[in-house]
């Protein structure tokens, strides 16, 4: 697909016809002519590499420079249409060509001819800042919702716009089927916030979704407690593979060893945290990936959450190109204010190493009193409807009452060494049954499954498909290169075994990590 440039009005009605959809762009003279063409290519790749999921359609590019003749401007500026989506001219008369004003330049529109002949038209509900980036997740579902209202097939037009949040049916046959795994990594906007307590949530809903226990897989590739814990256990009794200690671990002493040169490098344990990782998704359909405390924890190491992600990202079969890393779940805490102003703080830190965020779940809501679960849920909910373009399409995917007896074990779902035996887990783990019937309830895993498979999908798309992306991405990793430059420094690192670093520690004192 390449865009051709159209200079009048009879020229776009010749070009749209029955046959194809047509992207329009608008732009204006005052617009940076090579960042308009440069816009004009990335969309162009991305929707070749997306045909397969528009129905095969086919779809030509057009752009017009608004200011270029007085019959352009008639179409573009004036202010006949009182809708962004109008039925618009027939074949012959084309005095009646004209769209709404756009607010900025550039735009974006879709035009189709139905069958009575007669071109349609909608405008792309995205902003001037989005189409020039065109890296965003956001404006890419909004354009692919654009062309799938004008699908030609009502059965295949009715599928495709349904609101991916209707769909609690979800097939698991359909998605075990196809063989294309979902990695989700679960962060949370500070320590003991439930994020373990939420992997068990998704997990013990999947169960429920027929998916079978052998294509479900945890693990939590670096932590700060060593500790049995009830997820763990959970899955074990299920018959899910799990691993939730390491090969990362904060142990006592480890920061100041790591800082001496004393352990290995940030590198080499993100080489542990991609095998670790890769091993146990083998032949699973669903990897479910925990954080460890809030984002910038490991930070110190060069072994942040953003990077652990990375690490645990999805093998891209370029192997001179990065991983594809997982779309991130934030857990979030009780309230309004705070509960979004965390959540935006966080999700920040993971966007600015290029990670894409699904979205949020809001743990612990008491069921009473001003910031009860229906209040918050308004509030908060009505945020996020309110500020998609912000947000990048990030959205709420549930909100989490407190569960009575589950408290203690949601601390991070730790469990002392004294209960670590199954006889003393047994009242846990049927607590733990109790919170994923609640779990269920209250939130949206379908949809969950449904935006992480999306982002996968469309990053993976970015990293083939644009060189701006690619650049981007080149960019990021060169912030994280240097960012652990001389953590990875290899010639000055003396190795000391876990025990020394530790005995050493608590020789002088140290209480943790």
């Amino acid at each position: 697909m390449n865009f051709s440039e159209v200079r009048s009005k009879e020229e776009l009605v010749q070009a749209v016809t029955k046959d194809n959809l047509s992207v329009l762009l608008l732009h204006a003279s005052w617009n940076n002519k090579d960042k308009i063409k440069s816009v004009q290519l990335q969309i162009a790749n991305y929707l070749k590499a997306t045909k397969q999921d528009l129905h095969q359609l086919s779809i030509n590019g057009l752009v017009m420079e608004v200011d270029v003749n007085d019959n352009i401007m008639d179409f573009c500026v004036g202010d006949a249409m009182d809708d962004d989506d109008a039925v618009m001219d027939d074949v012959v008369n084309t005095n009646k060509l004209k769209i709404k004003c756009p607010n900025e330049l550039p735009a974006l529109y879709i035009l189709h001819r139905n069958s009575s002949g007669m071109i349609e038209i909608a405008h792309v509900p995205i902003s001037a800042r989005q189409i020039l980036s065109w890296s965003d997740i956001a404006a890419m579902e909004a354009m692919e919702k654009a062309i799938a209202a004008f699908t030609i097939t009502p059965s295949i037009r009715d599928d495709a716009m349904k609101d991916v949040a209707q769909k609690r049916n979800f097939d698991a046959s359909v998605h075990l089927n196809k063989k294309q795994q979902i990695r989700i990594f679960v962060a949370g906007d500070r320590s003991q916030v439930g994020k373990s307590s939420v992997c068990m949530g998704i997990l013990g809903t999947l169960l429920e979704m027929n998916y079978p226990p052998s294509s479900l897989a945890y693990i939590k590739p670096a932590t700060q407690c060593e500790e049995t814990q009830l997820v763990t256990e959970y899955c074990r009794k299920h018959g899910i593979q799990a691993s939730s200690v390491g090969p990362i671990v904060y142990y006592r002493g480890f920061t100041r060893a790591f800082l001496n040169g004393e352990t290995e490098s940030p590198d080499v344990l993100m080489q542990k945290v991609t095998e670790a990782v890769d091993k146990i998704a083998q032949d699973k359909a669903v990897v479910i990936i925990d954080g460890a405390g809030y984002p910038a924890v490991g930070s110190i190491t060069g072994t942040d959450n953003a990077r652990v992600a990375q690490a645990a990202g999805y093998p891209n079969t370029n192997v001179d190109k990065a991983r594809i890393p997982p779309g991130v779940l934030i857990v979030g805490k009780r309230g309004v204010g705070d509960a979004v102003d965390s959540y935006n703080l966080n999700s920040t830190y993971f966007r600015s190493r290029n990670i894409s965020i699904l979205g949020a779940v809001f743990n612990r809501l008491p069921v009473d009193g001003y910031y009860s679960l229906e209040n918050c849920k308004e509030a908060v909910t009505s945020y996020f409807e309110q500020n998609q373009i912000l947000t990048g399409g990030e959205r709420v995917f549930g909100f989490i009452p407190e569960v009575e007896g589950i408290a203690n074990s949601r601390s991070e779902g730790n469990i002392s060494k004294d209960e670590a035996n199954m006889n003393n887990l047994e009242p846990s783990i049927e607590q733990a049954e109790t919170f994923i019937t609640a779990f269920g309830q209250y939130v949206d895993v379908a949809s969950i499954l449904q935006r992480a498979a999306y982002l996968r999908d469309v990053t993976g798309r970015m990293e083939e498909g644009t060189v701006e992306h690619q650049n981007k991405r080149a960019r990021t990793d060169k912030l994280n290169k240097n960012d652990t430059l001389n953590l990875n420094s290899t010639s000055e690192r003396i190795r000391l075994t876990r025990e020394q670093i530790e005995q050493s520690a608590k020789v002088s004192g140290a209480a943790g990590g």
